[in-house]
């Protein structure tokens, strides 16, 4: 037959309590502040890397922006060098003719102007080229 001893049945009572307090105190509580304080740092990991990878676009906006601007801007100096450059091709072609101007008339002045002296000497030495000749078909001296 079957006996339920009671002394046995509270100590067994007692000892199950005092297994949960101690399972409780010593091993519950501490793992599962342990397992708490884990899935903090792991929060704080996804959290910090959401924020790395929001930075992150956020910087490689801000580095497409500035980028886009630093390619305009580059444009706009290469569009100025180029009106600089016309500019300057344009004056320097403008000073060349005029240089080139002066030359001619200056050159023209002095072929005019030697020509005239030596049409003046031709003047002057045809008296004489023609006494000489006179002379040399004629056969006698004249002076």
């Amino acid at each position: 037959m079957l006996s339920i001893n009671i002394s046995e049945l509270i100590w067994g009572i007692v000892n199950f309590f005092l297994m949960m307090f101690l399972l409780n105190k010593f091993l519950y509580k501490p793992v599962l502040k342990f397992m708490e304080e884990r899935q903090a740092r792991i929060d704080a990991g996804e959290n910090a890397g959401r924020q790395a990878e929001s930075d992150e676009r956020l910087c490689e906006a801000e580095l497409e922006k500035a980028l886009e601007d630093k390619h305009a801007e580059a444009k706009k100096i290469i569009a100025e060098g180029k009106r600089t450059d016309e500019k300057v091709r344009a004056e320097a072609l403008t000073s060349a003719r005029h240089d080139a101007a002066a030359i001619r008339q200056k050159l023209k002045s002095q072929v005019t102007d030697r020509s005239e002296e030596e049409k003046k000497q031709l003047d002057s030495m045809q008296d004489e080229l023609a006494g000489r000749l006179a002379e040399k078909l004629l056969g006698i001296e004249l002076k």
